[in-house]
């Protein structure tokens, strides 16, 4: 009986240990169990906190790249871009074309650091001295120089040269950009030299070569007091002869310096043919025409065309519904189809910048073929006629890189 019990005593032992060692695994196991659910739940907040913190492609801010070709505005965190090319409005609701061919996204409102060797620069940075010793306001970045000033605001408040407003298109017979012509007088030899089969020239001194960092470009002067070609600004003619064609576009840049006053307007640069028809002999279809440009007051912008069928002896105003800025580079481009003699078919387009401003197709040029456009004007001065047109004080205007082509130069 003795042996018996112990024997039971010994069997309820083993299986009390038995049972021990079950709960023990079992509660490791479910020790176990919980430790590696902790495990996964930290690695998943690891990897949330990571993917968390790495910008997805929609908040990256955008940079501008160099050489972009649009007006980047940035205002706080936010970052925008607008098209290029941009009219500003004036205050008084006329519109005002910017030069905008090319940009950077350097937003400043310094004004250019490059030094005007002539005119000798003088104690104020925004004007250089001309011959004279009267002032004109400097000219501003150099060819090479590719930025468009704006200001913090995004107003585009200066304009600086650009490298060039040209594109490189095949067709063009004649381009002048003045880089190898001596600083100082524009003489008439160096006008002829630049410049092929010149017909003549009227520059006296008021024409003279200035430069501005690398770039050089011509600046005319217009004498106070003086109306026409004789007195004030500057012509000379060049004769396309074996270039002349039925069609041909013409495109130069200019800037009106400083505080311009237009008074009533004057004469700019344009192509024409036959006998070139201006000073109020108006064509009669057999002898010529000529298509200038012209600044109205208030610098409003115009085609000055000579054609048969002008309104009065005077050329007739196509208007381009623009005025020109003051103290900017701008791209003017002038494009002539001839009529067919007789018909009422001939093309006068004009481009301000690249942007076309005017567009007649129904011009009469011509009632025979005896001419076509076979010459180039550079003709710029105040008038008109008769005092009522001369400039208050003397005033200036830029010019530079010419093109004439037989295929579209700035657009």
């Amino acid at each position: 009986m003795v042996r018996r019990r112990t024997k039971q005593a010994a069997r309820s032992h083993v299986s009390v240990q038995a049972l021990f060692l079950v709960a023990i695994v079992g509660v490791l196991a479910a020790a176990g169990c919980s430790n590696s659910e902790t495990l996964g739940n930290d690695v998943t907040a690891d990897q949330a906190s990571s993917s968390a913190t790495q910008p997805t492609e929609d908040t990256q801010q955008v940079q501008p790249q160099v050489g972009d070709d649009r007006l980047v505005v940035t205002a706080g965190a936010e970052t925008s871009t607008q098209a290029d090319d941009v009219e500003t409005t004036a205050q008084d609701g006329g519109d005002v074309i910017t030069d905008s061919s090319t940009a950077n996204t350097t937003a400043t409102t310094d004004s250019p650091s490059s030094t005007v060797t002539s005119p000798t620069s003088s104690s104020t940075p925004t004007s250089s001295s001309a011959a004279d010793g009267s002032t004109a306001p400097s000219p501003s970045s150099p060819k090479s120089t590719t930025q468009l000033a704006t200001t913090s605001t995004a107003t585009r408040s200066s304009i600086t040269k650009p490298a060039t407003t040209t594109k490189p298109r095949t067709g063009a017979f004649l381009s002048v950009d003045f880089q190898q012509s001596p600083i100082g007088t524009y003489t008439d030899a160096r006008i002829r030299a630049d410049w092929d089969n010149i017909r003549y020239t009227k520059a006296s001194s008021r024409a003279e070569i200035t430069q501005d960092g690398q770039n050089r470009f011509v600046r005319v002067k217009y004498p106070k007091g003086q109306v026409g070609n004789d007195g004030g600004g500057a012509t000379w003619e060049i004769k396309l002869e074996s270039n002349s064609s039925d069609e041909l576009y013409a495109s130069y840049r200019l800037r009106f310096v400083g505080d311009f006053d237009p008074v009533l307007g004057g004469k700019l640069p344009g192509l024409a043919g036959g006998a070139r028809n201006t000073g109020g002999n108006k064509p009669n279809g057999s002898d010529g025409w000529s298509a200038r440009i012209m600044w109205r007051p208030d610098n409003a912008a115009v085609q000055y065309l000579y054609h048969p069928d002008q309104p009065s002896k005077w050329g007739e105003d196509l208007q381009w519904g623009r005025r020109f800025p003051k103290n900017q580079w701008i791209t003017v481009e002038t494009r002539i189809k001839m009529n067919t003699p007789g018909d009422k078919d001939g093309v006068v387009q004009s481009w301000l910048n690249g942007q076309r401003i005017l567009n007649r197709t129904n011009i009469r040029f011509r009632d025979v073929d005896s001419f076509s456009i076979d010459s180039f004007m550079f003709s710029t001065f105040f008038g008109g006629s008769g005092s009522e047109w001369a400039p208050t004080k003397d005033e200036y205007i830029d010019f530079d890189d010419f093109v004439i082509s037989n295929s579209p130069i700035t657009h």
